[in-house]
């Protein structure tokens, strides 16, 4: 089985300090969902609209979940804890994103046969990691007696104290789940990427001829490209290029511009062969 990891990440100069926490991530959207106190006005549905805001990884604000706000609004009145970073899974990946994004009634006909929230971690709270897990299990337990019966917690990660145990963790769970989760025991919660914590996933490669390099770079140091699959099919756009890979990208697309190809990875790919995830890995000669 291949997998690789969503930063590059040196095995040799290893920056985590172990021990680590890992664990598996479902196959399901990331959301992070944000309860606004000064909204809650139970006479005003224009202010409760916003009392309970979800949006996606990327700041996509989604719509259609409000049927669970009370239960995130439970939560904060009982713990005061406003943010929270979620897993929401329905069904597959595809059917979920297409129906959160989507205006129409398709996620009411998947929750139907229920949905499954994940609590990953607590954004605002000034804490390690363990502590903050305790946290999310004294909640999901709460939520269970509150008897809504669709949130879980990732608690049950795995202590790993060396680099080996690492590897070992990452290509058995891999076998199970789409993605693998790691961070330092006693890190801070961090969006992005960082020197506490990392991701493993379940890739495939493609190779492709690169047609475009965006100028821009975004907010967290990463930019974009685009590629040609095979003669006569579309472009593949949003290719992205992360912060750690981008000296050596810049390097490689110089050395080979008269006929640049590169090999990029991806999670997975739809019936309608839609890349998920599509990442620079490297340059090839072709």
């Amino acid at each position: 089985m291949k997998f690789t990891l969503a930063v590059p990440y040196d095995w040799r100069d290893v920056r985590l300090s172990f021990p680590v926490a890992a664990y598996a991530l479902h196959d399901g959207v990331r959301l992070h969902v944000k309860v606004n106190p000064e909204c809650i006005d139970y006479s005003d549905k224009v202010k409760m609209a916003d009392a309970v805001v979800y949006c996606t990884e990327h700041g996509t604000r989604v719509r259609n979940l409000q049927q669970f706000n009370s239960m995130f609004l439970d939560i904060y009145e009982e713990f005061k804890i406003r943010e929270f970073d979620c897993e929401l899974v329905l069904q597959d990946y595809w059917t979920t994103c297409k129906a959160l994004l989507d205006e129409n009634d398709s996620l009411h006909e998947l929750l139907e046969n229920g949905a499954e929230w994940y609590l990953v971690d607590l954004p605002k709270l000034r804490a390690g990691f363990e502590i903050r897990q305790q946290t999310v299990e004294r909640i999901v337990r709460q939520v269970y007696e509150w008897e809504y019966e669709c949130m879980y917690s990732l608690s049950e990660y795995e202590k790993i104290r060396d680099v080996l145990g690492l590897h070992e963790y990452i290509a058995s769970t891999l076998r199970r789940y789409p993605k693998v989760l790691f961070r330092e025991c006693n890190s801070k919660y961090a969006r992005g990427y960082t020197k506490h914590w990392a991701q493993a996933t379940r890739m495939q490669t493609e190779r492709a001829k690169l047609t475009f390099v965006s100028d821009e770079i975004v907010e967290d140091g990463s930019t974009y490209c685009s590629v040609q699959l095979e003669s006569g099919k579309p472009l593949l756009q949003d290719v992205l290029v992360p912060e750690a890979f981008l000296k050596e990208f810049l390097d490689g697309y110089e050395l080979f511009q008269d006929n640049p190809w590169i090999e990029f990875s991806y999670l997975e790919k739809n019936s309608r062969g839609k890349y998920r995830s599509p990442m620079f890995f490297r340059f090839v000669l072709w």
